[in-house]
């Protein structure tokens, strides 16, 4: 599944005076951790500094053992000047959070400084990407006839490979290259070869963040240095698709041999598609045990309605530059057997997307077992052909997964799966989760108007709800995992709202009306609670006469249901009050 990473390319150095030699180390760590692990991306000591020759020179990162997830991702520099009598040229830290909702893809180049220099940071921040373990292994014909020692023989190779990925909607090809190995042809390194075995080419960086709708390039050039020949010759593709774990590719080139006559070689790559924590196995069983067994541990009486329930929190749509679109189409989820419509606009009635948005309003009626399957299915196009999206979807299924650990690790947690669209144009990012054990439940609200007469309601703003089953660190996770309950722009023609009696005040109000309770029914939803934890409503909405002059009254908060509270939830201000009725939904 997809989340969001950041990706750094390379590292540049810009010593105040040359020759210089750096030495010292770049770190990243995680600060949203309680004990943070810090992961090397360069590192020599003094005795083994770098030379560096040239102003704006890269330095050689290492492979991390990591790829970096968005939450609150920290790269700590420390790098001095050898021939300076050990100057600082960079000291400091990055932080690298700094994205908004619509910089993600953009090429980032921050710096940090020293008294003799400085250096520049080059990473892009991806929405939804995966991360790339990448392998390469290489092989020499050995002679049956000549059998040497166990058939061993070994030869000097250099040249440079560079990973790339197959679109972005914001950059170049060659602003996302990565350098996985380099090797100068003075500076040849060693690969030994045995008799039926392929040879792995150790690189410098074998992990890579990848954008989850697009393609791994990876193009090498390396050559044997006695000959000059091509060892490993080629440009080879890795598609993008949904369930993309594992690729290999058997690349073929053509070469000559002594007497010239052309054959024809193989090689073989390998890459493992996977999550950011996946690469860290033991972080990865001791996260996994923990989500898994959430919600496990509750009332005995309430697990007993607990329900496998997936819910779906938003679907956000890629396009290049964020332009506005008309959005029409189906988006279904089947399950049990069953086809449920969250979404259906024709040509005729399409939904604007303005310049900037991203997040598709959709309606779900029923709650949604997710026992042992469900498919979500994508099918949306744009008038002007911004967005095509024919035929795509999410699959999940149990019988899939053989692996039981890999099983449990769909349950309790948050989802990110892309469906592509045709010929480059667009994306949808479904974000969801699959709960083991949860209760549906469904929430009412009821803005009362209890000052100056009001027939005419203005209301806008927005009310979104959460479980405490989720930490929700990053502005990401708040701005796309979270259910949105009600959502209106100050501009929208939506704001304005016919004015009701309030029934249940209707007896004891005076008959002129003056002071009548009047309410507007702004919406009904249904939202999923895993069971042992509390469901949070966060409120950020405007409130005013559309014709009765007087001030707009701001009701603001976060508001906690549990699930056997029996009173409404309210905010209350001097003219209007909002209600949550939250009803438990059982016999799912």
């Amino acid at each position: 599944m997809a989340q969001p990473m950041v990706d750094v390319s390379s590292i540049t150095i810009f010593p105040s005076s040359l020759p210089c030699q750096v030495y010292g180390h770049i770190l990243v760590c995680d600060k949203n951790d309680s004990k943070p692990i810090y992961s090397k991306l360069y590192e020599r000591d003094v005795d083994h500094a770098d030379v560096i020759s040239e102003i704006g020179q890269e330095l050689l990162l290492t492979g991390l053992d990591i790829v970096i997830s968005m939450r609150k991702p920290v790269i700590s520099i420390l790098l001095k000047d050898k021939a300076q009598d050990n100057a600082f040229i960079a000291h400091g830290d990055i932080l690298l959070d700094n994205t908004t909702s619509n910089d993600y893809e953009q090429l980032k180049c921050p710096q940090v400084k020293g008294d003799r220099g400085h250096v520049k940071v080059n990473y892009i921040a991806l929405a939804c990407a995966v991360g790339a373990e990448i392998t390469i292994k290489l092989h020499k014909d050995v002679e049956e006839t000549v059998r040497q020692e166990a058939s061993d023989k070994s030869i000097y190779v250099s040249g440079s490979i560079v990973a790339r990925y197959g679109r972005t909607y914001e950059c170049t090809a060659s602003e996302t290259e990565r350098t996985i190995l380099n090797i100068p042809s003075n500076q040849p390194i060693l690969v030994s070869f045995v008799s039926g075995e392929r040879a792995p080419l150790h690189l410098t960086r074998s992990l890579v963040a990848v954008p989850a709708y697009t393609s791994l390039t990876i193009v090498a050039d390396i050559r044997e240095k006695s000959t000059n020949d091509p060892i490993l010759n080629c440009t080879v593709e890795f598609l993008a698709f949904q369930w993309r774990t594992y690729s290999s590719a058997w690349p073929e080139f053509c070469i000559k041999d002594e007497q010239n006559r052309i054959g024809r070689k193989w090689e073989h790559l390998d890459v493992m598609f996977n999550e950011a924590f996946d690469f860290q196995n033991s972080y990865r069983k001791s996260w996994l045990a923990m989500m898994s067994m959430k919600s496990l541990a509750t009332n005995p009486e309430d697990a007993k309605y607990g329900r496998c329930l997936l819910e779906v929190f938003s679907f956000s749509i890629c396009r290049k530059n964020d332009e506005e679109l008309n959005v029409s189409g189906t988006i279904n989820v089947e399950h049990n057997h069953l086809s449920l419509n969250i979404f259906n606009r024709d040509g005729q009635n399409p939904v604007r997307l303005s310049k900037g948005r991203k997040l598709l309003p959709f309606t779900i009626s029923e709650f949604i077992r997710s026992d042992f399957n469900f498919h979500i299915r994508v099918k949306l196009e744009d008038a002007d052909g911004r967005l095509l999206i024919k035929d795509g979807a999410v699959h999940f299924d149990t019988e899939m997964i053989a692996d039981r650990e890999m099983r449990n690790c769909e349950y309790n947690r948050l989802l990110c799966a892309v469906v592509q669209g045709e010929q480059h144009r667009g994306d949808c990012v479904v974000h969801y989760a699959n709960f083991r054990n949860a209760v549906g439940i469904q929430v009412k609200s009821v803005l009362i108007c209890k000052g100056s007469v009001v027939d005419i309601l203005r209301v806008y703003g927005r009310v979104v709800a959460w479980s405490g089953i989720f930490d929700y660190t990053s502005d990401y996770d708040k701005k796309y995992y979270r259910k949105v309950l009600f959502d209106n722009p100050e501009d929208s023609d939506d704001s304005l709202w016919n004015v009701v009696p309030r029934k249940t005040e209707e007896e004891e109000s005076p008959s002129d009306g003056h002071n009548k309770m009047r309410e507007v029914d702004l919406f009904t939803s249904n939202v999923v609670m895993p069971l042992g934890f509390p469901l949070l409503i966060n409120v950020d909405l405007h409130a005013a006469s559309h014709f009765v002059r007087g001030p707009t009254e701001h009701l603001e908060d976060t508001l906690k249901f549990q699930l056997h509270d029996e009173s409404p939830l309210r905010i209350e201000h001097e003219d209007f009050e909002i209600l949550f009725h939250m009803k438990w939904i059982k016999g799912l």
